[in-house]
């Protein structure tokens, strides 16, 4: 699901969250919000089932070895989080730890289709 050669963020509509060429609203969008590529399918998940979202990070191994969402409020999620994951409703984070960076991003790439996992089974 996840590629390695993608450059590091996406632009997408703030309203369907898809790139201009593919976006879904009848009009242009007014704003355009600036995404990391790998968190793209996530956050558009999430989204979808009215879970808003307001900043993501994929990490970025060697520079910050961290994951996170945040959310417009508080949510109370019936499914529990992932292996790895941590969060208290408004946020879900997880640290992508490794011995050395391909241990990192191998992780990374774990952790990454674990949350879109998880987010494809949300109500």
């Amino acid at each position: 699901m996840y590629d390695n050669d993608l450059k590091a963020y996406r632009y997408v509509c703030s309203h369907c969250f898809n790139t201009l060429d593919k976006c879904e609203c009848s009009q242009y969008p007014e704003t355009l919000i600036q995404i990391d590529k790998r968190m793209v399918p996530v956050v558009k998940e999430l989204n979808r089932k009215y879970y808003r979202t307001e900043g993501c990070c994929e990490g970025h191994v060697g520079k910050f070895d961290k994951m996170y969402i945040f959310f417009v409020k508080k949510y109370k999620f019936k499914v529990p989080y992932p292996d790895g994951f941590t969060g208290n409703g408004a946020y879900i984070m997880a640290e992508i730890k490794g011995s050395s960076e391909n241990a990192k991003k191998r992780n990374k790439r774990l952790l990454l289709n674990r949350l879109y996992d998880w987010a494809c089974k949300l109500d």
